[in-house]
């Protein structure tokens, strides 16, 4: 089957090439476990500032670029939808920190 036989059956069902539409997916949270660690993290970092250490807080940001392309083939009023956490990627990350 050559490019152009199958543009035209394509274009016979009405099949256009669209954008993909990126969305993120939201895992379940715990909010009981969440308090918990949130609470485990204060008495942590207060036992450490009674300890005499230094507290340094940091931060990271993550640099990304997509290898893929964001264009794809699909029926008529039907948005092609892609994972993002189902992509593996190269990424560089950035840490910043600050006494």
């Amino acid at each position: 089957m050559n490019p152009t036989l199958l543009r035209n059956i394509y274009k016979k069902y009405k099949i256009k090439k669209k954008k993909f539409r990126w969305f993120k997916e939201i895992e379940s949270q715990d909010l009981a476990k969440q308090a918990t660690e949130l609470a485990k993290a204060k008495r942590e970092i207060a036992k450490a500032k009674r300890d005499g250490f230094r507290i340094i807080y940091i931060d990271e940001t993550m640099f990304t670029r997509k290898t893929l392309s964001d264009l794809e083939w699909s029926n008529s009023k039907d948005n092609m939808r892609v994972a993002l956490k189902r992509l593996d990627e190269p990424t560089l990350a950035l840490l910043a920190g600050i006494s």
